[in-house]
């Protein structure tokens, strides 16, 4: 989603992907059928220091926008009973075939089967594998589900940069 916006804006993005194909995470997601969000999220559901740091951005990315996001994607969401909100295809490879295709219409350049083990910053810029960029978003996931790649890469990252 972030490529799709970033991409919209004018910004030319790499995804770095250390599996052998994309969306691993996004497929094994509600069992298969991706459980993509959840209408009644709030940050109640959320933890930290502040966790009403994503008000912000819940106010302002609903569940209203999600759907349409989606749907100006060609992809209909649906709203169960309980709130979660599910492709209408209960199938997570729909959700990450219309991300994955918008991504590149918009030419985001994919780089399958690299690892970031470090990045970094010099001079106003970020390095990685010798390519600067002027910002980089590290989404890694988390050290859950290592059999999809999960790691504790990104908070290495991050915390090398001063975020806790």
């Amino acid at each position: 989603m972030a490529s799709i916006v970033a991409s919209k804006q004018g910004h030319n993005i790499d995804i770095y992907e250390q599996n052998k194909s994309l969306g691993k995470r996004i497929l094994a997601s509600g069992n298969g059928r991706c459980n993509i969000s959840n209408k009644n999220i709030s940050s109640d559901y959320y933890f930290g220091e502040d966790p009403s740091f994503v008000n912000y951005i819940l106010e302002y990315f609903n569940h209203h926008k999600l759907l349409s996001f989606f749907n100006d994607l060609g992809l209909i969401l649906n709203i169960k009973e309980d709130g979660r909100i599910y492709p209408l295809s209960n199938e997570a490879k729909s959700v990450l075939m219309v991300l994955e295709q918008a991504s590149r219409n918009l030419g985001v350049t994919f780089v399958e089967q690299t690892e970031i083990k470090n990045i970094k910053y010099e001079k106003k810029y970020f390095i990685i594998n010798d390519k600067k960029y002027n910002k980089v978003l590290i989404a890694t996931g988390s050290l859950s589900a290592p059999q999809l790649g999960g790691n504790d890469s990104g908070g290495k990252i991050a915390k090398y940069f001063g975020h806790t």
